[in-house]
C-alpha cells in the first residue's frame, strides 16, 4: 500500500472575484469532506454577491459527495432567489466524471471552459432585473440559445439519418 502524501491531508483553494456582470468561483484542489468547509465560503461569497454565478472547477483534481452536495445545495438557494448556476469543468475531469456519474450533470449548465461559462452566465438575467444593451431580455436570450441549439441539433440527427439511409 502506498501511504498517503501529506498524513492524508487535502487541500483546496477558493477565489472569489467580479468580472464583469458574472461572479466567479474558481476552485483549485480537492473537493471532499475534509476540505468542502473551504467552498461553502466561497458559495457564500457568491450568495452575497447577487449576480450570475460561474463555479469554475476545471482546477479540481477530485470531488466527493460532499462536493456534490454542496453544489446542490447553492443551487437550489440560487434557485430560490430566482438565479442559476453555470460550472465548468474539463469534459473528461474527474468533476465531469462524478456529476455524470451521479446524473446531476443534467441539472446545470456544465461548460468545458470558464470562458464558456462566463459567457453563458453573461446571458442569463441578472437577479436585479437587469437588461442587456439593446434592451432586449438576457433570459429571452438564453431561452433562444438553448432552442436553437435543441433545433440544430434536431437537423442533425436528420441530416446523419439521412446520410446513413444512402446506399
Amino acid at each position: 500500500m502506498v501511504p498517503p502524501v501529506d498524513k492524508g491531508r487535502t487541500e483546496l483553494m477558493v477565489r472569489v472575484r467580479q468580472i464583469g456582470h458574472v461572479c466567479l468561483v474558481d476552485a483549485r484542489g480537492e473537493i471532499d469532506a475534509s476540505t468542502v468547509a473551504e467552498l461553502h465560503v466561497g458559495l457564500d461569497g457568491a450568495l452575497r454577491a447577487r449576480t450570475a454565478v460561474v463555479v469554475d472547477l476545471c482546477a479540481v483534481s477530485f470531488m466527493d459527495s460532499a462536493g456534490l452536495h454542496a453544489l446542490l445545495v447553492f443551487r437550489q438557494q440560487l434557485l430560490d432567489e430566482g438565479r442559476g448556476v453555470v460550472l465548468a469543468c474539463w469534459p473528461d475531469g474527474a468533476v465531469s466524471m462524478a456529476l455524470s456519474v451521479s446524473g446531476t450533470d443534467t441539472l446545470f449548465g456544465v461548460h468545458p471552459d470558464r470562458d464558456a461559462a462566463v459567457a453563458a452566465a453573461e446571458i442569463m438575467l441578472s437577479p436585479t432585473g437587469e437588461s442587456s444593451d439593446d434592451g432586449s431580455s438576457p433570459t429571452g436570450a438564453y431561452a433562444a440559445l438553448q432552442l436553437a441549439r435543441k433545433v440544430g441539433a434536431g437537423v442533425l440527427a436528420a441530416a446523419v439519418r439521412t446520410l446513413r439511409s444512402k446506399p
